[in-house]
């Protein structure tokens, strides 16, 4: 298990596209800069990741992210912008901090590795 970005003032995926929204600002970018600026960005934690799973001897090819649903999870956005959707079979999960039941967890867990 491990975090799509790094290093960055949260983990939390909304607050990472605000601080980035907060860069723009400051640097007075354009939207056409900013749409760079992030995919850049996601294009760069995209590498790491892929890093770390070799680092970690990852033999799959489907990425599991906590967040139920793709349409509204922002990891889902940051997998798509840095390319990894084309590489790995994304699969979501509930996240913990919804206080899903353990019992829930359980069978979407064994729903996707008996696949």
């Amino acid at each position: 298990m491990t975090d799509f970005i790094k290093g960055f003032p949260t983990s939390y995926g909304p607050d990472i596209k605000k601080h980035l929204k907060e860069v723009q600002k400051k640097l007075k970018y354009s939207d056409a800069e900013y749409k760079e600026l992030y995919t850049n960005f996601c294009k760069v934690f995209g590498e790491i990741l892929v890093n770390e799973l070799k680092a970690l001897g990852g033999k799959t090819h489907t990425l599991i992210v906590m967040g139920k649903n793709p349409k509204t999870c922002v990891v889902n956005e940051f997998l798509r912008e840095s390319g990894l959707d084309q590489q790995y079979t994304i699969v979501n999960v509930s996240h913990y901090s919804g206080s899903p039941s353990h019992v829930n967890l359980v069978e979407e867990f064994k729903h996707i590795f008996s696949e």
